[in-house]
């Protein structure tokens, strides 16, 4: 029997791989998405079972419905998702917002996550802009698969198709709260927010603002350090003066040199020799 179900297993991959069409190499769609066919189809068979293997097709099923159910869009997206199990419903203290998949899957292509070596320049707080790595375990991330993070993302964006033209709104009060009980919980949060506001700062939504997101206690006090049991919550402030990318230009204007050897913005202890033999090394970037 068991010698039996391998040979029928490989028999469905092999009849799926014989399937497919010859795939082009993964390309960047028009919103900015690294989309690769071959990949979609066979990891996602039932997909391809119904829609076939069409790179359009395949494409606008994952920008209308693949995107809310989690699905990657290529390797590179799926090696960078958000661990599972860093979600943490369980440290919420009132439920999220509802939205309808409808919704959802609509403000999936609003807020496309596209992970590109240079998304620090969006995270526009006190910091130097250009960071990318936030704390001990802030590498950019794509969390769309989060329920946290979808529920976050559709109450602002759906607060700023409705309220974000008027001026006098300086900030949106989110009806999220949690309470952290470990340093694990306070990075996971903190880091949610952070990758959030760089996806939302990159979108069309933020041509003419800017957010900027983080985390606070609920009651407004100040805890010292590895305070834990409080409850917090999500700050989000709009700036209408000032447009991401002019919050990015403004900074490394002023503060920030490219690493000549990255072409990048440099990094804390980045260091490179000029053609005249000056040797250049970046000690701090606050």
């Amino acid at each position: 029997m068991r010698k039996k179900m391998v040979l029928v297993l490989l028999s469905g991959i092999l009849g799926l791989s014989s399937s497919l069409t010859a795939f082009a190499a993964p390309r960047t769609m028009p919103d900015g998405t690294v989309f690769d066919a071959e990949y979609y189809a066979q990891t996602n068979p039932d997909v391809a079972a119904i829609y076939g293997t069409d790179e359009n097709t395949l494409y606008q099923h994952f920008m209308n419905l693949g995107k809310a159910e989690g699905r990657k869009a290529s390797l590179n997206n799926a090696e960078n998702a958000a661990p599972k199990t860093e979600v943490r419903i369980e440290c919420l203290t009132v439920d999220l917002p509802v939205f309808s998949p409808e919704v959802t899957a609509q403000n999936s292509i609003l807020v496309p996550v596209v992970l590109e070596p240079t998304d620090g320049q969006y995270l526009c707080g006190a910091n130097v802009v250009t960071r990318t790595e936030y704390t001990k375990d802030g590498r950019r991330k794509d969390y769309s698969n989060d329920p946290i993070y979808l529920a976050l993302r559709d109450y602002i964006v759906e607060w700023l198709i409705n309220n974000g033209d008027d001026e006098s709104n300086r900030s949106i009060n989110i009806p999220i709260r949690f309470v952290c009980r470990s340093t694990e919980d306070s990075l996971y949060f903190a880091n949610l927010a952070n990758n959030l506001s760089i996806d939302l700062n990159k979108s069309d939504l933020c041509k003419n603002k800017t957010l900027s997101m983080a985390t606070a206690a609920a009651d407004g006090r100040w805890y010292i350090t590895k305070s834990f049991g409080y409850e917090e919550l999500f700050l989000c402030n709009i700036d209408y003066w000032k447009t991401p990318e002019e919050l990015f230009n403004e900074n490394i204007k002023e503060e920030i040199p490219i690493n000549p050897t990255t072409g990048l913005p440099a990094k804390e202890d980045d260091s490179w020799i000029s053609e005249d033999g000056t040797i250049y090394m970046l000690i701090s970037s606050c």
